[in-house]
């Protein structure tokens, strides 16, 4: 009778965890009753028990659970530069594909300067849509009024608002 084989598939960060907790909940259970109950291999239950404390401090900084293979770009420093930038930049900018790679391009020349490699980044292709995938980030298409709105003008104009509510009391 031929034994039955199990197909490689990647396990999600999620699931890891699951098995981690099952583990850690239930010590007496083997790691081929684990592997049975998540459909994996005993082997796999095995690597990811040896490897739990990176795998749960990879789950703290992991943009999705369900991610399979945690993923760095070529251009960590500058992309985690980047990311920051952009998690940090004011909410009424909008940065399209063109914009990130331009401040891409001159970011990883910046970091060139201080001695980062900057292995000729040019953030040609998909590099934008990968990054975005890796950081959580995405872009919204604003439509109809909303995508019409001059957001220098609103910038300017909250700011009158609010000098022209401060002079009146709080009760009014």
């Amino acid at each position: 009778m031929p034994e039955e084989t199990i197909t490689r598939t990647g396990i999600s960060l999620e699931k890891k965890l699951a098995i981690i907790v099952e583990a850690k909940r239930h010590p007496e259970k083997s790691h081929a009753s684990l592997g049975s109950q998540f459909q994996c291999c005993r082997s796999t239950v095995s690597k990811i028990l040896k490897h739990k404390l990176e795998i749960e401090e990879e789950s703290k900084t992991a943009v999705s659970l369900n991610q399979k293979r945690h993923r760095e770009g070529r251009w960590k420093v500058m992309e985690d530069t980047l990311a920051f930038y952009v998690e940090q930049a004011d909410t009424a900018l909008f940065f399209t594909d063109d914009a990130l790679r331009v401040k891409g391009q001159r970011l990883a020349e910046k970091l060139h300067a201080e001695g980062d490699s900057k292995r000729d980044f040019t953030g040609a292709g998909s590099w934008p849509q990968r990054f975005k995938k890796r950081y959580g980030l995405f872009t919204i298409r604003l439509h109809g009024e909303a995508g019409s709105v001059d957001l220098v003008t609103v910038a300017e104009k909250r700011v009158e608002l609010q000098e022209l509510i401060a002079k009146y009391p709080l009760k009014d």
